[in-house]
């Protein structure tokens, strides 16, 4: 036996669950205010809070132009003037190099068949 006491624990009474009167007919739930079978949900109605400023805005007042036509500039036709004359890009010697150069494959010791790439064999 243990030294020290283990305590029991009580087996769980089971009660039958009480309700209060209910009559034949009753719903156990209540009834939501539109039917869930309805075709078109009813459209919500936002109200809007009345609130109103404690100072009017001011009004707008536009100005009444000093022309009664309004002035276009006139487009300026002809060559722009440039600082420095463009030059052609792909003439420099930096672009005639290719950016991605093919990598050289190792031929020795090996034997190509077909015309495939992937037909390589070690002899």
């Amino acid at each position: 036996m243990p030294d020290t006491a283990v305590p029991t624990l009580k087996k769980p009474e089971f009660l039958p669950l009480i309700v209060g009167p209910r009559t034949p007919g009753m719903p156990v739930f209540p009834m939501p205010e539109v039917t869930p079978l309805c075709p078109v949900p009813p459209l919500a109605v936002l109200k809007k809070p009345d609130i109103r400023p404690a100072v009017p805005p001011p009004v707008a007042v536009l100005k009444k132009p000093e022309l009664p036509v309004p002035v276009l500039l006139e487009p300026e036709f002809g060559r722009p003037v440039s600082v420095v004359d463009p030059k052609p890009v792909l003439t420099l010697p930096e672009c005639q190099k290719p950016v991605l150069l093919s990598p050289e494959f190792p031929t020795e010791g090996r034997a190509h068949l077909g015309g495939r790439a992937s037909a390589w064999l070690i002899v």
